[in-house]
């Protein structure tokens, strides 16, 4: 899916519900969250692609150190090695996730489409690959009727008024 997804958490975020936050794009998390992949303490392994997604999330030596001794790290740690990008206080989560939804959905569709495709498919691609991908992203964007109406805009100095073509 290329629409950006963002996960607030508010409270435990163990095992798959780690799993399900970690396929998201951006997350977000109330101050009293937790977060683990618990999995071998009951002599299975996260399913859902867990430890796959969490070391390329954060440094590998964190990864394994969570995933091999089941750790449960707290908001604050959760915030200080990437996994999440914001901490609110419970009653401000869903407030402070709609302003980042709100703020991402202020840009050009097709740009933030394209942003995400970019970076998705650029993160398993050699560097040179990458950058030619974004090249390509790029020219595609170039003449559509929203970057025109965003230039436009800037001149103008107001709001511009995306239309997703």
């Amino acid at each position: 899916m290329w629409k950006p997804v963002i996960a607030a958490i508010n409270g435990y975020c163990i095992g798959g519900g780690l799993e399900m936050a970690l396929a998201c794009d951006l997350r977000v998390a109330s101050s009293k969250a937790s977060f683990a992949l618990s999995e071998v303490k009951v002599a299975s392994l996260p399913g859902l692609g867990g430890m796959q997604r969490l070391i390329r999330t954060v440094p590998k030596a964190v990864a394994m150190k969570m995933i091999l001794g089941a750790e449960r790290i707290n908001a604050q740690e959760a915030y200080r090695i990437g996994i999440i990008s914001d901490i609110f206080e419970p009653e401000a989560l869903m407030e402070g996730a709609m302003k980042i939804a709100a703020q991402i959905a202020a840009n050009a569709p097709l740009s933030v489409k394209a942003a995400k495709q970019a970076c998705v498919v650029g993160a398993d691609l050699p560097l040179d690959q990458a950058i030619m991908y974004d090249y390509m992203l790029w020219g595609i964007l170039r003449d559509t009727e929203d970057r025109l109406e965003g230039r436009k805009a800037f001149t103008e100095k107001r709001a511009p008024q995306y239309k997703g073509k």
